[in-house]
């Protein structure tokens, strides 16, 4: 019989359907406490104010067992190190965290690889009085506080500047099992999506699994191995990149479960945490997660369209219309997620529409009265 595993995290719904799908049962922490994931778990919400700081005190309540961290938890190894004091961890270690976060080392590292990353400026630097920096956070997560670089301001501390570059956004989901790693699969990644509402950099949703070369997916291999053995990055772990002149671009590591697993497990029909999952497999055509901001203060209706996927008896490996749904009468400020959207299509594009689609019948319900 499997363990109950703890999720904690910014967002715990995507990983406990994950989980589901394994055939585990979880409880969760997090910001939300959204409808769909009280049907799933017992949940307790993180007050905002207290992220993440809280969650060694809110975690006493469940019962023993193991657990795993989602998004935000990756730049807090401390806050990670005092739950590992209580339970035991799946997923990567606060010392392992504590090597893919610095930046430094990593790129480093990326170098003696002989991989291509942007060009980077610390805390402290002056930007370039040329065009094309980005200012980034040091802990950054999910492309919050990113921003376009004022040309010659000073990096504050915490941040620092990264050259942008034009590309295909992408990211890898990794499976490591006995020091090897595996590719799951890649998604393109949404960022700053206007029909979505989101502003700057924001990370607004993943569609997938996208095909590519032989020669890309060896150097994705390489690529993982390295995380492997230089960061002992383990289980399952993300890689950010850009596809610039059809050469790979290392952007970011995600040391955690990442949001495009969900993805590419409803695509495959197949668990990321299953020790018998295929590199790369197969995969029944292209699914689509879209997270929709809200672009004025919304206070959240108590029934919509959503209320058939609350009704839906439980499958795991059902694609939902809509999840992370809010209680009735949520105040939802600007700027801040509201839902995600799903869709499924045979091709990237087709999928993008779908999801588009969605976001605008959204837009009427919610009465978003938009130029």
């Amino acid at each position: 019989m499997r363990p109950v595993i703890g999720v904690v995290g910014a967002s715990a719904r995507a990983a406990v359907m994950s989980l589901a799908r394994f055939g585990t049962t979880a409880w969760a922490v997090d910001l939300f406490g959204d409808r769909d994931l009280l049907q799933l778990a017992p949940t307790t919400i993180c007050p905002l104010s207290v992220f993440p700081f809280a969650f060694p005190e809110l975690v006493r309540a469940f019962p023993p067992g193991p657990f795993l961290y989602t998004g935000g938890l990756e730049n807090h190894p401390d806050v990670v190190h005092q739950l590992c004091l209580q339970r035991k961890l799946i997923g990567n270690s606060p010392e392992a965290l504590l090597l893919a976060r610095d930046r430094t080392r990593l790129r480093q590292q990326l170098d003696r690889h002989q991989f291509l990353s942007p060009d980077e400026l610390p805390s402290g630097s002056r930007c370039p009085e040329q065009r094309g920096w980005l200012l980034k956070p040091e802990r950054s997560a999910g492309g919050l506080g990113i921003r376009t670089a004022h040309l010659g301001e000073i990096a504050p501390p915490g941040y620092y500047f990264q050259r942008l570059l034009q590309g295909l956004s992408r990211s890898v989901v990794y499976h490591e099992a006995e020091g090897q790693a595996r590719i799951f699969g890649i998604t393109e990644q949404l960022t700053g999506t206007p029909w979505l509402h989101a502003k700057g950099y924001h990370y607004t949703g993943s569609i997938g699994p996208v095909e590519v070369s032989p020669l890309l997916e060896q150097e994705l291999l390489r690529l993982g191995a390295l995380c492997v053995s230089s960061l002992g990055l383990c289980d399952v772990f993300g890689i950010d990149f850009l596809l610039h002149d059809e050469q790979l671009w290392v952007l970011e590591v995600n040391p955690r479960y990442t949001a495009s697993v969900e993805v590419l497990e409803l695509a495959r029909r197949e668990s990321v945490w299953s020790p018998t999952c295929s590199a790369c497999g197969p995969s029944e055509g292209v699914i689509g997660k879209a997270i929709y901001y809200a672009p004025k203060r919304i206070v959240f209706p108590s029934s919509g369209s959503w209320d058939a996927e609350l009704a839906k008896s439980f499958d795991p490996w059902c694609l939902p219309r809509y999840a992370d749904i809010p209680a009735g009468g949520s105040v939802i400020e600007l700027g801040h997620p509201v839902l995600t959207l799903f869709a499924s299509a045979p091709t990237q594009e087709l999928c993008r529409r779908a999801l588009q689609s969605r976001a605008r019948k959204l837009d009427e319900l919610l009465q978003v009265h938009l130029p």
